[in-house]
């Protein structure tokens, strides 16, 4: 713990180092990144309305997908199941016999 003294710290201040890791500037570590830049204002509006062309079918297909399955949910609560007269089912009797409890059958 010498470095939290006042006379290390002075020391450090001195010499013009801190605690830190000296940092390089970016431009020194990598190049500078390639930017396409158009030559034009239609070039330019032409692609927005492509990329924005494949959103918008990108997301027609995923809502519709979507409602089909929203739709099969709702289906399966609401309408009545269809039985064959040879079809196996569960009966369900919620008739309480007396002196039972309702809560416990």
């Amino acid at each position: 713990m010498v470095a939290r003294t006042c006379a290390s710290a002075a020391t450090f201040q001195d010499l013009g180092l801190n605690r830190r890791k000296a940092k390089m500037p970016l431009h020194l570590i990598s190049r500078h990144p390639v930017i396409n830049v158009l030559a034009t204002p239609d070039e330019c509006v032409d692609l927005i309305k492509s990329k924005l062309l494949k959103v918008f079918e990108k997301v027609r297909q995923k809502k519709n997908v979507r409602i089909r399955r929203i739709r099969l949910y709702y289906d399966r609560h609401v309408y009545a199941a269809e039985f064959k007269t040879s079809d196996q089912v569960w009966v369900r009797n919620d008739v309480v016999k007396r002196g039972q409890c309702r809560k416990f059958t």
